[in-house]
């Protein structure tokens, strides 16, 4: 993870770098390897991070958050071509704000239905120091699943900061896996 941040009378960057292990079905333990820059930084935004990363791993906060039409109006929009594949684009918006939901679009690869990209705005604000902030993930297929490749996070601040998180996941090691039905 890293966060690079600048304004007017101020800017630096931090970056963490962290071993996750996910237990199926919902647990994530972290490991953190190596710590640069601000520790101011690395303390409130990386350490919130992973917690709400811990947090949406539970069963509860994935059922609320689900791309699913009971979670979300979706509306298609068209279709666009990706390394992925050619996707089909739909607008979303959740039904119920939470800090789990977004709005914004979603590219789904027509050939096996994963989302392969999300770009929004988080349907509630994470902290009360954001005025404005919106999100891009991209997915990559490993074996048959798809994971998240990376996500860039984009904040404006008090005093004119403008603060960027990016976290660029690295290997996936599939331990075992059982397939879905198809």
């Amino acid at each position: 993870m890293t966060v690079t941040y600048q304004g007017a009378l101020s800017q630096g960057e931090a970056t963490e770098t962290v071993a996750m292990t996910f237990t199926a079905p919902a647990t994530k333990q972290f490991t953190i390897l190596s710590a640069t820059g601000a520790q101011i930084i690395r303390d409130s935004v990386f350490q919130r991070a992973l917690t709400a990363e811990q947090t949406a791993a539970g069963a509860a906060a994935q059922k609320a958050s689900a791309l699913t039409l009971e979670n979300y109006t979706m509306v298609l929009v068209g279709r666009e071509q990706l390394p992925a594949g050619t996707c089909l684009v739909l607008d979303v918006t959740p039904k119920v704000a939470s800090e789990f939901t977004y709005a914004g679009r979603v590219w789904v690869n027509m050939t096996d239905y994963a989302v392969v990209r999300i770009q929004g705005k988080p349907a509630v604000n994470p902290s009360p120091w954001i005025t404005e902030g919106e999100f891009t993930t991209d997915f990559q297929k490993v074996g048959d699943f798809y994971f998240p490749l990376k996500t860039v996070s984009s904040s404006n601040l008090p005093l004119g900061l403008r603060a960027q998180l990016t976290i660029q996941y690295g290997s996936y090691h599939i331990l075992g896996a059982t397939p879905l039905r198809k």
